[in-house]
């Protein structure tokens, strides 16, 4: 199937800079316990919008407030538990991969504290 009539569409609706980290889990030898550190952030362009409205409220609650949803292209690879941000000199990830869900046209992904 040809997407390329949607494609001005989707140039106009990935307009937000995102910033994902992927966790790197490293055992430490002494305690026996897990560190998690993150690899150097990749640029993608998105749509970030707030995750809101009633289901979402029944959903999560008073957290629904700091839930965002983030629309990637489809050719982004992301996982749950990874790390996202806003900023380009952010060190640390703002908010945590929740949930991915991919399609053909893009991926979305729910992301908020932990």
């Amino acid at each position: 199937m040809d997407f390329s009539a949607y494609a001005g569409y989707f140039t106009a609706l990935y307009n937000d800079d995102v910033y994902l980290f992927e966790p790197v889990t490293t055992k430490d030898p002494v305690y026996k316990s897990s560190i998690t550190e993150w690899q150097e952030p990749v640029h993608v362009v998105g749509n970030v919008q707030a995750y809101s409205g009633d289901l979402a409220f029944k959903e999560y609650g008073i957290h629904a407030t700091c839930e965002k949803q983030i629309f990637l292209p489809p050719t982004v690879t992301v996982s749950e538990g990874w790390g996202i941000a806003f900023s380009p000199d952010a060190t640390e990830p703002e908010l945590y991969v929740k949930h991915v869900e991919p399609n053909k046209t893009h991926t979305f992904i729910l992301a908020g504290t932990r």
